[in-house]
């Protein structure tokens, strides 16, 4: 199923009646272009308010996100409602109970009804917000267990490519990966245990890969070489580490492993089964 529909009322840039916001998608890639303070983010949070994303931020609506109008009033309510389309077999299974029929299709209508409120005689502002399924949203609530079945990946807006698509739990880089099929097919990657052959290196999963090029990456990051050294950038090995005999500078890997292994290849840990 795909998002075909938004409308958004009250929230933010987007006023009410005739100023609210209404759009519709196609199935696959949407890019939404405009100049800055355009509602770009909006849209995108009106979505996330609706449906909830997998990222491991916190958010509610706040009383900041009510729409100001002309004459400096804020309104005091949001009203922002997503039709999904196209359900499957499956999908309509899960959702049965919030189904509606639209042209004579099934659809699931998510509606979010946000209200500013406020003690009479008070300054203190909270929010009520309340989500139903059905035209409308007359339909029956929709539980916060039901609304994480239709979550999706959010990726905040990328200001630090470098720092965000580095490795490491909670990066950027983690979140793509790991909504990605197939991620973890394959064999696990064992420090103590490198791969013998080129068939035992691609029979590691994408995440086994990613560690056995992280492994062997971390003992190459070269070294500043003495001057005149033919091989600059590549360090020496260091006396008593293993018999003279073993040692061949630079080193050389099997023939037959693929180039990039090669690159990489480190005598010092042979992989099982190879013979010195």
């Amino acid at each position: 199923m795909y998002l075909s529909k938004l409308t958004i009322s009250g929230f933010r840039q987007f006023g009410q009646g005739d100023a609210a916001a209404e759009l519709t998608f196609q199935p696959g890639v949407t890019a939404l272009i405009g100049k800055n303070d355009s509602g770009k983010t909006a849209i995108i949070d009106a979505v996330r308010y609706a449906l909830l994303s997998r990222d491991q931020m916190y958010f509610k609506v706040q009383p900041e996100d009510f729409h100001v109008d002309a004459a400096d009033s804020n309104v005091h309510d949001i009203r922002i409602t997503c039709v999904l389309s196209d359900l499957g077999t499956a999908d309509q299974a899960t959702f049965a109970e919030h189904l509606t029929y639209l042209d004579g299709k099934v659809s699931l209508l998510v509606n979010l009804h946000a209200r500013r409120l406020a003690t009479e005689g008070s300054a203190r502002r909270w929010v009520e917000v309340n989500v139903r399924s059905g035209l409308d949203g007359v339909g029956p609530p929709l539980e916060m267990t039901v609304r994480e079945l239709l979550a999706a990946a959010y990726l905040k807006p990328l200001r630090d490519a470098e720092r965000e698509l580095s490795s490491g739990r909670g990066s950027r880089l983690s979140q793509i990966l790991y909504h990605v099929d197939g991620i973890k097919e394959g064999m696990s990657f064992d420090s103590e245990n490198l791969p013998a052959t080129p068939a035992a290196t691609s029979g590691l999963s994408l995440l086994g890969l990613s560690e056995y090029f992280g492994d062997l990456h971390r003992d190459r990051v070269p070294r500043p070489a003495a001057s005149g050294d033919r091989h600059r950038g590549y360090p020496p090995p260091a006396p008593g580490d293993l018999p003279a005999s073993r040692w061949q500078w630079p080193p050389l890997a099997p023939t037959g492993w693929p180039a990039v292994l090669q690159a990489h290849h480190r005598p010092d840990r042979r992989p099982t089964g190879q013979v010195p």
